[in-house]
């Protein structure tokens, strides 16, 4: 429902803002949400485009492993509603990643063929869960978590599952495990690391997760 509005926003730049001075934040997840924010509230929210590969507004993910996962009546929480944006004078562009930086130009290309000139380039896009070559994509009870289509994939599939496996001893997976297993699912980790939360937190405190 928000395509047409941003497919209009973003057919001009915005005219209280150049090219030299335009802010262009790559990447819709909260990174990208918090500085649209700071930036906003700095009075610059004329100057800032947002390109987005997802179609919705910008929206909370950590749900997307604990409470989106429990039920289906949950829904995609948005950082911050369509009008919000509109108020802050930012421009969004949703469904149309990014698949090229010209630098000497300072130039970004949108799959949709646009260029949007940029000032400031901001890179927030995130990380992506690696996958295994031997598992292929097209595999029906095989899915990543990285977005809300992932997630509504997952609790789609978690309705009828008995055992879920886990790859990846990290937050996102223990918290997908907790889930699943809140749900009554039967719950493997695989973890590759010597423990839980390599990247997170300290020996003593993974000891007492597991």
């Amino acid at each position: 429902r928000h395509a047409a509005n941003e497919t209009e926003q973003a057919t001009t730049m915005n005219e209280s803002s150049s090219a030299s001075d335009a802010i262009v934040i790559v990447g819709g997840g909260h990174a990208g949400a918090q500085l649209c924010a700071a930036l906003a509230d700095a009075g610059l929210g004329a100057r800032v485009h947002l390109v987005c590969e997802e179609p919705e507004l910008p929206y909370q993910r950590p749900p997307l492993s604990k409470g989106y996962l429990k039920s289906a009546d949950e829904i995609v929480q948005s950082h911050r509603a369509e009008a919000w944006y509109a108020a802050a004078g930012i421009t969004l562009h949703a469904c149309d990643p990014a698949v090229a930086i010209d630098r000497a130009r300072g130039v970004l290309r949108l799959q949709s063929g646009r260029e949007l000139p940029y000032g400031k380039l901001v890179l927030a896009t995130g990380s992506r869960a690696r996958r295994l070559p031997q598992l292929a994509e097209t595999l029906d009870n095989v899915v990543a978590l990285r977005s809300s289509a992932d997630a509504q994939r997952l609790r789609e599939r978690l309705v009828a599952a008995t055992g879920v496996t886990v790859l990846g001893g990290g937050f996102i997976g223990l918290e997908v495990a907790a889930t699943a297993r809140g749900l009554g699912k039967t719950v493997t980790v695989l973890e590759s690391a010597p423990r839980l939360l390599t990247r997170s937190v300290s020996p003593e405190l993974a000891e007492h997760v597991l």
